[in-house]
């Protein structure tokens, strides 16, 4: 654990036992002992493991042979296989933000099992170790292997715990074959995870002494122990030096930290008022526009509803001289046309109403034009009415609102100053003949 507490991206370790190569497990396969050795004996478990490639997640995911690497929580740093069959493994725990949740999930008192994962040929009910691909291990609720639940040791957040931890360790390390008593391994046993590395060699030691002829303890073992207790108190009295002095330089960038926060803020500050001006003059210039488009619409639809007006005038004086000439039959499709045009480019100047004003000119252009065209029709279709019935045209006022009604009936009105009787070729391709209301004209 010593080398885990020492990286500050390492949350905890997990130790403890991962498999049993000795039972089937709860989905009903055997993974045998030469499954594991087959993979401890490769070259490539042990890149993986130097490496840390052998990734976990919480939970399997549906891909045996997945390297998702934002979504994993742990990383294996060792496998081992004992004579009885056991399969231990240890991992730490990452600080990812799955990671994070594990631990939130651990402190809460969740227990998480260990399962195996990899791909391989399935021969009966056993694990093929030729064809077998290791991949690691992963987080789980319900463990295949009801004993595949490790220990997990937090990792200290205190500096000052951590830099004791770690003399301690290096003493141990350091001192350990000095140290000739049973009982003081046990104590010292006692502050370590019987799955750390110093808990193993404290083990080691014992046994060794264990298997000498005599446990007697001489001067110079007690002296040996002396000096490794002394050389701890001056290594941790060093380590206690080196964190006041770390905190005096993690007060100092605190300090800093804020003076730069508080500039920040106040330049932010500032930023966010001159948006708060600039805002309100972009809320109020829009506001205008607004209020400008609001207007130009009901404009354009005064101006289509009285282009429909002209179109339904232009209807129905068709349909009354649906007999006139092509020509006739030529400019009422022309005006229509116009029509439709002027219809058309008031319903697009909806859709861009920064150009009403260049739009609206342009319509008013095209009415005026229409209206043009009207009056001329109407001169035109007067002049011919009135030379058939032999009136006099010159002296008659048209507007463009008179209907066509109104305009027979006043030049029919009007004095037969050319003195042409009716039922007379006034013109090629044009007689009128004398009906009931006199007032026929075939073209």
């Amino acid at each position: 654990m010593a080398d885990s507490v020492k990286n500050k991206n390492i949350l905890g370790t997990y130790e403890g036992e991962a498999l049993d190569t000795n039972i089937t497990n709860l989905n009903g396969l055997d993974i045998t002992r030469d499954v594991i050795e087959n993979v401890l004996a490769s070259d490539e478990y042990q890149k993986g493991i130097e490496a840390k490639w052998y990734l976990g997640y919480l939970g399997h995911p549906e891909d045996p042979l997945c390297a998702d690497f934002k979504n994993a929580c742990i990383t294996m740093t060792d496998m081992s296989i004992d004579d009885d069959g056991k399969v231990y493994a240890k991992f730490d725990l990452l600080d990812t933000p799955v990671g994070r949740i594990v631990k939130t999930m651990q402190e809460a008192g969740v227990v998480f099992g260990i399962s195996i994962r990899g791909a391989g040929d399935i021969v009966g009910s056993s694990v093929d170790p030729d064809t077998f691909m290791f991949r690691g291990f992963d987080l789980v609720a319900f463990p295949a292997y009801p004993d595949s639940v490790p220990e997990f040791i937090a990792a200290s957040t205190d500096p000052m715990k951590r830099k004791k931890y770690q003399a301690i360790c290096a003493a141990v390390s350091k001192d350990i074959d000095n140290i000739d008593s049973v009982e003081a391994i046990d104590i010292i046993q006692s502050q370590f995870a019987p799955q750390s590395d110093e808990y193993k060699a404290l083990e080691k030691r014992k046994e060794d002494i264990q298997s000498e002829e005599t446990l007697n303890i001489d001067e110079d073992k007690v002296e040996a122990m002396t000096d490794l207790y002394l050389e701890s108190q001056d290594v941790i009295a060093e380590q206690d030096r080196e964190i006041r002095e770390l905190r005096e330089e993690k007060r100092m960038e605190v300090s800093a930290a804020e003076r730069k926060m508080s500039a920040v803020k106040r330049i932010t500050a500032s930023q966010m008022s001159d948006i708060r001006v600039s805002l309100d003059k972009a809320v109020a210039s829009r506001d205008m526009y607004k209020t400008k488009y609001i207007s130009a619409s009901k404009k354009l639809e005064a101006a289509e509803k009285s282009n429909l007006i002209y179109m339904q005038k232009i209807e129905a004086a068709q349909a009354k001289h649906d007999t006139e000439t092509k020509r006739k039959d030529s400019i009422i499709a022309s005006l229509r046309s116009e029509v439709r045009k002027t219809v058309a480019a008031s319903r697009n100047e909806e859709k861009a109403a920064s150009d009403l004003g260049a739009d609206n000119e342009r319509l008013s252009a095209e009415l005026e034009s229409c209206q043009a065209n009207l009056r001329a029709y109407q001169e035109a279709y007067a002049n011919i009415y009135a030379h058939a019935l032999g009136v006099s045209f010159d002296s008659m006022q048209i507007s463009s609102s008179m209907s066509v009604d109104e305009l027979q009936q006043m030049i029919s009105g009007s004095t037969n100053s050319v003195n042409i009787t009716p039922s007379v070729t006034v013109m090629d391709g044009m007689f009128i003949d004398d009906d009931d209301n006199g007032d026929l004209i075939t073209l």
